[in-house]
């Protein structure tokens, strides 16, 4: 049986899902950097980085449009890409 593949633009309903998965694509980088900070300032340079990380794509897909696209498999959306042109 072969999947459904689908590269479009992001839709409203879809920017909770979207945000989460920006969260979890940079947890690496943001948690490579925590033991050169240090727990404590790492904590108070970055008190909630994932709902930052997700915020910056939320409001990208808000304030750009066409520049947020997401890629869904039999669809559920399990990847986005975003971009700017300057």
């Amino acid at each position: 049986m072969s999947e459904q593949r689908v590269f479009r633009e992001v839709r409203e309903d879809e920017l909770d899902i979207v945000a989460g998965i920006a969260a979890r694509a940079w947890a690496d980088i943001y948690e490579s950097r925590r033991p050169v900070m240090g727990d404590d300032f790492f904590e108070r340079y970055y008190p909630d980085w994932r709902a930052d990380k997700g915020q910056q794509i939320v409001n990208a897909a808000k304030t750009r449009p066409g520049m947020v696209w997401v890629t869904e498999i039999d669809g559920e959306v399990v990847g986005f890409a975003s971009f700017m042109i300057d």
